[in-house]
């Protein structure tokens, strides 16, 4: 009801003509839902936002070759570049034992690699508050262009350094417009706030300066512009990832409140263009 009523206060909004699929959607069904309300394959705008295994869906929409001129995202924003990690569809995607260890959705090099690495759009917008808002933190979304579109117009798409810079800056802002000092769902560990877990397993990297989220952003930029370094440092920022973040998240999909036999699917890895770029 509150779809339409939205739709009614739209421009032109007599020759919309909204089509809504109620009930679940996953990779085997999206498609067959899609064809059914006649969705066009070159759509103005696509937006997905299902807290969950959006990474996932995005990648067989546009797989089956939908091409959207713009995509909107929600992104998970605890988990700093270059983690490219997005949560995979299962048959208990989401639950909030879940959410609250920031399992859910994907993050930023996660888009960046689906959408820009393999689909050809690139990062136009991004945003993690609104302080006007009753809920300042409830909004964490990414904007996407076809790459063809932003080059026709004098456009480029960014390089993952130049995201990871966007993605810092914004998370500078909305801690200053909401005081907020933590994650926004990940409570522990908070990689953007407790980045010793990270930064202690760097070796001969001893140079971290500033606040919590200041050491981090300074281990996320490093990473991320991809310069040459020695294996060892990729292969201790790894690990370090995989003890202190994705082994919390799998146990957690395991607690006692938790629903019973989810699988916990995720996918990950450190932004590839980095990781290959390795010494020794």
């Amino acid at each position: 009801e509150q779809l339409y009523k939205n739709i009614a206060e739209l421009p032109h909004h007599d020759t919309i003509k909204p089509y809504i699929s109620w009930g679940y959607v996953s990779p085997d069904t999206v498609l067959a839902q899609l064809a059914e309300g006649g969705a066009r394959k070159d759509p103005d705008v696509l937006k997905l936002d299902i807290d969950s295994f959006d990474a996932h869906l995005m990648g067989t929409i546009l797989g089956d070759g939908y091409q959207p001129k713009a995509i909107m995202v929600e992104f998970n924003p605890d988990l700093p570049p270059p983690m490219a990690w997005h949560q995979l569809y299962s048959p208990h995607p989401h639950n909030v034992k879940k959410e609250r260890l920031g399992n859910y959705g994907a993050t930023a090099s996660a888009w960046y690699e689906i959408l820009t690495d393999k689909f050809g759009y690139g990062l136009v917008g991004m945003e993690l508050a609104d302080g006007s808002a009753e809920c300042k933190r409830c909004e964490h979304n990414m904007w996407f262009v076809s790459k063809d579109l932003l080059n026709r117009n004098g456009f480029r798409a960014p390089t993952h350094a130049e995201m990871t810079q966007v993605y810092w800056n914004t998370q500078s802002r909305a801690r200053e417009e909401t005081g907020r000092k933590k994650c926004i769902h990940a409570m522990n560990p908070c990689l953007l706030f407790t980045p010793d877990e990270l930064t202690n397993a760097i070796p001969g990297y001893n140079f971290w300066e500033g606040d919590d989220m200041q050491k981090s952003m300074q281990l996320s930029l490093m990473l991320a512009e991809e310069p040459q370094l020695p294996c060892e440092v990729w292969k201790a920022y790894e690990t370090s990832v995989a003890q202190s973040f994705l082994g919390q998240m799998e146990d957690g999909c395991r607690c006692e409140k938790c629903v019973k036999g989810d699988p916990c699917l995720q996918a990950w890895n450190i932004h590839a263009k980095s990781a290959n770029g390795c010494l020794g």
